[in-house]
Formats: C-alpha cells, sequence, structure tokens
C-alpha cells in the first residue's frame, strides 16, 4: 500500500537458509558482464542528481494546475520532468472547500463512531502510527467523503492525464489497460496531529524481492539487469500489468499507475508529509543492482529486501548516497494531489512540527485492466458490508458503523469504478475487448 505496517527497518522475517540460497541462485542468474561498470556510471549520475536535487530543494518536484491538465496545456517539457522525476503535484484538483469539507466530515465520522474506543487497541502506544489513542492512519475505507473523494469527476480528470503518462498497446490489437478508465481501490485516511512523532521509514512498495524473482518483474527489469540502465523504460504498462506480488499482510495487489493521495488539509515540509527521492530511472536501477556489489553480505543477498517484508531503504552503508536525495514535497493545499510512481522511494517525515491536522485521503491511479477487475470483484462485497477491502488487515471495525457509505450513495461514474455497472461498450476493438473481459470477471 501507500502504507505498510512494519514501521522498524528490523529484518524480522522468518527466512530459512534455502530461502536465502535461492536468492542467491537467482541474483546470480540475472547478473550481467556489465552490471557491476554499469552501476559506477550510474554513481555519478546519482551525484549529479542529487545536487540537483540539495540545490532546488522541494522545488524539484514538478507542480502542475488541473486547469491545464482538463485543456491539455501541461507543456511537453513539463510533463518530461514529471516523469523524470517520478513525483508531482496536480494543484486545485478538487476544489479547496470540497476538500476542507471532506475533512471535517472524516473526522466527525470517526469521532461518532468512538473509533478509539471501538478498536480493541486503546491501550497501544499513542507515539504509534496505526494503533495508539491518536492513531495516525485511520483503518477507514467507506465513510461519505472518501466515496464521494474517490468518485469525483475531477479525480477522474487527474487519473486519466497520469494513466496516459504510461504506455499501455500491447499490439495493435491488444491493450494492457485503458487508461481513461479507473477502478477505485478503497484506501486509508492519514489525520496526522501536531506534535505526532512517528513517520515512515523510506520504502517502496509494490512487493519486496519479487523485483528480482518474479519473471515480469524481470521482464520489466530486463535493461537494468544487463547494465543497460540507460535504457529503461519506467512506464512499460504491457509488462507491468502482468507482475504478480507475493502473499503478504500488505501488499498491494493491483496495478497502480501511480500511487497517490487528495491532500483534505494544508502541508509542507515539516508538517509531518511525504518525502521522496525524485530521480525515477536512477533510483530505481541503484536499489535493483546494489545487490550485485561485492560488498554485499552473503546472508542479505538482496541488501534487506526479504519475502513478505516490506523494502524498506535504511542501510546508510548501502543506501547512503541515494538518501541524499530524499525531499520532502513542496507545500501543498487542500485539493492539491500528489503522484509518485510505485518505485518511487518515499518515507513519511518523523515529526510533526506545524500547527494544524496534516490530512490526506489516500487515492491512487488503477486503470481499468484484468488484473484490477479480479481485485474490484472482491471488493464489492467488503463495501456492502463494510469489512476492511481485501488487500487491508481484515479488522472490519466499520460494519457497525453509522453513517457509513451505501451503494445508494455511489454516482454513475462511481458505479462503474467500483464495479457495480459494467463501462459502456466504446472505443476500439482492443478496448472493447478488455471492456467485455473486465465486466465479466467483476460480475463473477
Amino acid at each position: 500500500h501507500n502504507m505498510n505496517m512494519t514501521m522498524g527497518g528490523s529484518c524480522s522475517a522468518n527466512i530459512s537458509e534455502a530461502d536465502i540460497e535461492q536468492l542467491r541462485v537467482v541474483k546470480e542468474k540475472l547478473r550481467s558482464p556489465k552490471t557491476v561498470d554499469s552501476f559506477n556510471n550510474l554513481l555519478k549520475k546519482v551525484g549529479e542528481e542529487v545536487k540537483i536535487i540539495k540545490e532546488k530543494g522541494s522545488n524539484v518536484i514538478p507542480q502542475v494546475k488541473y486547469e491545464d491538465v482538463v485543456n491539455g496545456s501541461v507543456p511537453k517539457d513539463q510533463i518530461e520532468e514529471m516523469k523524470k522525476r517520478g513525483v508531482f503535484v496536480i494543484k486545485g484538483t478538487v476544489p479547496k472547500e470540497t476538500a476542507e469539507s471532506y475533512s471535517s466530515r472524516a473526522v466527525e465520522y470517526f469521532t461518532e463512531n468512538d473509533y478509539n474506543g471501538n478498536s480493541g487497541k486503546s491501550g497501544a502506544d499513542p507515539k504509534d502510527f496505526f494503533n495508539g489513542k491518536t492513531p495516525q492512519i485511520y483503518g477507514l475505507y467507506w465513510s461519505k467523503p472518501q466515496i464521494e473523494a474517490r468518485q469525483h469527476p475531477n479525480m477522474q480528470v487527474a487519473r486519466a492525464f497520469v494513466n496516459q503518462l504510461w504506455s499501455h498497446k500491447i499490439s495493435d490489437n491488444e491493450i494492457a489497460f485503458d487508461p481513461t478508465k479507473e477502478t477505485n481501490y478503497a484506501d486509508r485516511m492519514r489525520v496526522r496531529t501536531p506534535g505526532n512523532i512517528s513517520g515512515l521509514v523510506p520504502h517502496v512498495d509494490g512487493g519486496s524481492i519479487e523485483r528480482w524473482t518474479n519473471p515480469a518483474y524481470q521482464k520489466l527489469y530486463e535493461k537494468i539487469f544487463a547494465g543497460e540502465w540507460e535504457k529503461y523504460d519506467a512506464f512499460n504498462g504491457a509488462d507491468r500489468v502482468k507482475v504478480e506480488e507475493l502473499p503478504s499482510p500488505n501488499v498491494c495487489t493491483i496495478f497502480r499507475t501511480y500511487q497517490g493521495w487528495l491532500a483534505i488539509s494544508s502541508q509542507g515540509e515539516g508538517d509531518g508529509t511525504l518525502q521522496t527521492v525524485p530521480m525515477l530511472k536512477e533510483s530505481t536501477s541503484y536499489f535493483l543492482l546494489r545487490p550485485f556489489l561485492e560488498d554485499v553480505p552473503a546472508e542479505n543477498p538482496l541488501c534487506g529486501a526479504l519475502p513478505g517484508v516490506q523494502h524498506q531503504f535504511t542501510n546508510k552503508e548501502w543506501y547512503g548516497t541515494l538518501l541524499e536525495g530524499l525531499v520532502s514535497i513542496p507545500r501543498v493545499e487542500a485539493g492539491d494531489t500528489v503522484w509518485w510512481h510505485p518505485d518511487i522511494i518515499h518515507a513519511v517525515e518523523k515529526e510533526h512540527n506545524g500547527t494544524g491536522n496534516s490530512s490526506v485521503f489516500y487515492i491512487g491511479a488503477a486503470p481499468l485492466c484484468e488484473k484490477n477487475a479480479v481485485y474490484l470483484a472482491k471488493q464489492k462485497e467488503t463495501f456492502l458490508n463494510g469489512e476492511a477491502p481485501p488487500d487491508f488487515p481484515q479488522e472490519g471495525r466499520e460494519v457497525t458503523y453509522k453513517n457509513r457509505a451505501q451503494v445508494s450513495d455511489l454516482t454513475l461514474l462511481g458505479k462503474y469504478q467500483f464495479g457495480f455497472e459494467g463501462w459502456p461498450l466504446e472505443g476500439d476493438n482492443a478496448t472493447k475487448e478488455l471492456l467485455e473481459k473486465c465486466s465479466e470477471t467483476i460480475s463473477q
């Protein structure tokens, strides 16, 4: 997910010697004669990028106006920069007043339903990000404001735009996903109170060892492993939709072009907000190639990537150079959206030193494809019953909640996006074929 339950940097996974041996074997199969040389070239480039990031600070993160997205007038060089950085802001995606009302209504929802009293976890450490007396990330998915935000027509426009930064054609008569149609992946909310000290360490989502062991990932990263990282394309949808994650308690099992959130309060550097390493191709290549260097211990062949545990980048010895490029996002207002590529290393600032709540709804971009249709079919049930969606900890808190969203709260667009109505069969043959397959999957 955008967030994962493993807060510390420790490797407490139960991993056997046989598993480790298997990882070593996989690694040796992927190794190319050019791997180490290409890493050394990469280091130079990372050094240059870190310098730029340090000079520009948060301004290195591109910001585009929602009205330019609507008018198709985002300049080409800015689109290139968005792809290069792998993270960007769309200003004014939703009107500010609308986003602020989402915030007050969300707080009302968890207050009237006594979130902390009902959690059975009120004795937990109040500094804990997920539990405690004042959790910072709420395991809530089905409040009316969250539903309204997900189905907001402007969010559809923004997500169609970010999806189109990817290629989606497999061939002339087959597409990997439909960039203009969204599936709504229900996720949590963050309401972070001033003074809170419990960030999230630098990590990537979308699996850990899978990036080396899964055949679709191997194909996706082929150029990097072959020592030609400069030629790697981070926006290849045809291979990305085929990726399979290992079963793990908090792994996201859908295809996202971008992870993202909608700000429902203003927040900036120092307010306990998002940090990223904004050099997509370089940082991905770095963490994929780093395990091939001589100094990597035999018992940790993938430099901290372990099965079923989020891949975290806390070890300065391995990742120090890269982490020098970690920078907070620019100040955002309620109604702005922030988007980051699924391979981007990201963290949440350890301390919230600001004055107001730093709050977001997690809403990523998950275009319609077969992988996402499979998930929608399962998620529909959880919506109807108020249970946690399939990818998330099954706490079932909202089953008894008052004012929980119902199917009657969905607009027609929302019904399409949640899989309660089939999208109209429009477009070319490849699109129609995908729509038919997805509708069949969702309605099963």
